[in-house]
């Protein structure tokens, strides 16, 4: 069982991550904003990251290189969820770093692609 971080600020997404998540026998915390996160993430134990694109005080890249700091990119499984159109300069970083990402509306199909990509 893995522990997985939910970043959203929309509680039905956030929900409806947390069923799905649940459904593949994993269990799930859920934060609205980096300061809720970052408390989370820090107590350990979690072994991804579930991030919205779009946050009220950031972006999920911002909020993905606030977590690298945290922990090593090699041991930091980070996914944005968008329903965003990306930019180019937004998708070279994403390719870049080797984030995993999923659009909106994404299926519960969607989420067990992204944890068995995660291995988990």
């Amino acid at each position: 069982m893995a522990n997985i971080l939910i970043i959203d600020d929309d509680a039905m997404v956030s929900e409806l991550l947390a069923i799905y998540i649940s459904r593949s026998g994993h269990k799930s915390y859920s934060a609205s904003s980096y300061e809720e996160a970052e408390a989370i993430f820090s107590n350990g134990g979690i072994d991804a990251v579930f991030c919205d694109y779009k946050l009220p005080e950031c972006s999920g890249l911002q909020m993905y290189s606030m977590f690298k700091d945290l922990r090593a990119k090699e041991d930091l499984r980070f996914a944005l969820i968008t329903g965003a159109v990306m930019g180019q300069e937004e998708k070279k970083f994403i390719d870049t770093e080797g984030i995993n990402y999923i659009v909106k509306p994404f299926s519960e199909q969607d989420i067990k692609k992204l944890l068995s990509d995660f291995s988990l």
